[in-house]
């Protein structure tokens, strides 16, 4: 008879004999393990649910700070400047708060999506000061919007692929 099965046989032996003597603290390692797993990703599908409804929001809001800024650039008398930058406060809170969400989460984000928002952000950027530069134009300011909700259509796109 050859040494190595007897050898493996009885190191086999072994670890049968301590896993059986272990068993119910394993089960509770295992049981645990996946509980936990589960936790986590069910935290995960609630973030990306957020973060979807974040975006579309995003959409909405996007537009409407491009047409504020358009306005606002147009307007000359200070009275009027004043009043319609009131009314864009609550839109400009909003902005940051989903902006604030997001830079806080950006790491849950898939690569791409991540990729893309940063994208989303730089062309937000550059819009606004487009127009505060050069001034509005009705058609240029829908280009824009159209511009930016194909990269967060993109981005809900990637998300919902996640979900499922």
């Amino acid at each position: 008879m050859e040494p190595i099965p007897l050898i493996l046989s009885v190191i086999l032996n072994i670890i049968l004999v301590v896993v059986i003597f272990f068993k119910s603290s394993l089960n509770d390692i295992v049981a645990n393990w996946w509980s936990n797993r589960k936790a986590r990703e069910k935290e995960r599908k609630e973030l990306l649910i957020k973060m979807r409804s974040k975006f579309i929001h995003l959409t909405r809001i996007s537009f409407l700070i491009l047409i504020r800024m358009g306005v606002l650039k147009m307007e000359d008398n200070q009275i009027n400047r004043n009043v319609l930058m009131r009314n864009s406060e609550q839109t400009l809170v909003e902005w940051q708060e989903i902006n604030d969400f997001m830079v806080e989460n950006e790491v849950h984000l898939p690569q791409s999506a991540r990729s893309l928002y940063q994208s989303f952000s730089e062309m937000m950027r550059n819009f606004n000061g487009e127009i505060l530069s050069e001034g509005p134009y009705r058609d240029r300011i829908l280009e824009m919007h159209s511009e930016l909700s194909v990269k967060i259509d993109e981005i809900v796109q990637i998300l919902e692929n996640e979900l499922d």
